[in-house]
């Protein structure tokens, strides 16, 4: 019973995320995404983004204590302070994700969604598009879990190649939302007029053109090598006890 209670919260987390990223990508409204609660869009995306982190922390209830919830608060506030301050650097990684990924590997799926959720509303006031990208960072925290589970993160080579392949598959996600965040800075930009696959071949190999254009596999792989390192860090000092599935090949 409390298995299923678990992986209805779970379900009704992705289906609620899903349906955000369908509807965004089809109707494409074009507002200015600013710290605004009364614009529809914005005000529907930051709920979205709370229900999403209430019912991944929900999912986590039979096994829930205050330690995992600091260290999800702790996963989402790293996020929050490299988001701050790196996304103002020319550079093509944005490692906004580290926080997350790390807690998805220490505590599973539903952790990592739940802190990747929270990062983007505590930084709300400051970068307000957060809530846009959400789906995308939440994404990237749910498959750094599972691929936690059938050992992509024991080793420091599985662990960038996890990175890559979640940067392929974050680079779909990312792209109709990239193309909306791009309508709101400029008026004349009709964001119903630009291929979406288009942006996803552009997150890909974009940097070969311009190394300052941010490539989603690379900053995913470079986010997933360090937090890889940072989980072995934690485990070697005994600060933290990881997810079961990496517990014998994270300490070797």
């Amino acid at each position: 019973m409390g298995r299923g209670i678990s992986v209805a919260f779970q379900l009704a987390a992705f289906v609620l995320l899903v349906g955000s990223w369908v509807y965004l990508s089809i109707a494409r409204p074009q507002v200015q995404w600013v710290a605004d609660l009364s614009i529809p869009p914005v005000r529907n995306q930051f709920f979205i983004v709370a229900a999403v982190c209430v019912l991944s922390i929900a999912a986590m209830w039979r096994g829930l204590n205050w330690r995992q919830l600091l260290i999800i608060f702790l996963g989402a506030s790293l996020d929050a302070l490299v988001a701050h301050y790196f996304f103002k650097i020319p550079a093509p990684v944005y490692l906004d994700v580290i926080g997350s990924v790390t807690v998805a590997v220490l505590l599973g799926p539903s952790a990592g969604a739940a802190s990747a959720a929270l990062s983007e509303l505590l930084n709300f006031p400051w970068r307000p598009h957060g809530v846009l990208f959400a789906i995308g960072s939440i994404t990237i925290a749910w498959l750094a879990g599972y691929f936690t589970r059938i050992g992509g993160f024991s080793r420091l080579s599985l662990a960038a190649t996890s990175g890559f392949l979640i940067g392929a598959v974050s680079s779909m996600v990312y792209a109709p939302m990239q193309i909306l965040f791009a309508a709101s800075l400029a008026d004349e930009f009709d964001p119903r007029t630009f291929v979406i696959g288009d942006q996803v071949l552009s997150n890909w190999v974009g940097i070969f053109q311009d190394f300052t254009h941010p490539s989603d596999p690379l900053d995913k792989a470079l986010s997933c090598v360090l937090a890889y390192l940072l989980v072995r860090w934690l485990v070697q000092h005994k600060i933290v006890k990881p997810f079961k599935p990496i517990e014998k090949p994270i300490t070797q």
